[in-house]
This record gives C-alpha cells, sequence and structure tokens, in this order.
C-alpha cells in the first residue's frame, strides 16, 4: 500500500500527460493486468524472463515480499533480480522503471497511422 501511495501522485501525472497529448488509447491500461504488463516487458525487453517478471510485479504493486510469495523464492533473491534488472535498463529506482515501462508500453501502443 505504500508503494502505491508513493507511486500515486506520479501515475495521475503521467497519465494526465499522455491525456494531454492527444493519445487515444489509455495509459492506464498499461498497468491494469499483470499479464499485460509482463508481456509487454517480454515481448520488448532483452531481459532473462526471472528480471522481467519481478519487474513486473514491482510496476503492478507487490512489495518484495509478495513478489517473492508469488514467483516462490526469497526476498533476497527478488532483491538480486531487482538490482540485476534496474542495472540492465541503467535506472536506479521504481519510478524510473514506471517511465521506462510507460515508454515502452507507449510506443508499443500507439496508435499507426
Amino acid at each position: 500500500i505504500d508503494t502505491l501511495v508513493d507511486t500515486a501522485e506520479l501515475l495521475v501525472a503521467l497519465l494526465g500527460q499522455h491525456a494531454q497529448r492527444g493519445q487515444t488509447h489509455d495509459a492506464g491500461d498499461a498497468l491494469r493486468s499483470l499479464d499485460v504488463i509482463e508481456k509487454c516487458i517480454a515481448v520488448q525487453a532483452a531481459m532473462p524472463r526471472r528480471e522481467s517478471e519481478v519487474c513486473a510485479r514491482i510496476l503492478y504493486g507487490l512489495s518484495t515480499t509478495g513478489i517473492a510469495l508469488d514467483l516462490g523464492v526469497g526476498e533476497e533473491t527478488i532483491k538480486t533480480y531487482r538490482k540485476r534488472a534496474y542495472h540492465r535498463l541503467g535506472i536506479g529506482s521504481e519510478r524510473e522503471l514506471l517511465n521506462w515501462y510507460l515508454h515502452l508500453w507507449s510506443s508499443r501502443n500507439r496508435p499507426h497511422a
């Protein structure tokens, strides 16, 4: 819940920017489904499966403990996957991960002219 509270303001601002740019798709769709997040990352990002699964669950709002329980591994393992994924993507925070993903999702779902 704390993670959601921390990122809610950013999410609203980013979604507002997308709406102002005249996007015809709903960027809110980008974060509504873990399946959508996982598929987008898997198709577009060149990273190992576990790293992409961890990133998807971070974006979906799960805590480190929640991700560990969901994937059946320890919390330290999740921290390692997160650290490796952030390094691979050249980012250092959840906020940067969110920006990276929304850009990825938006470019993948951009309406074709």
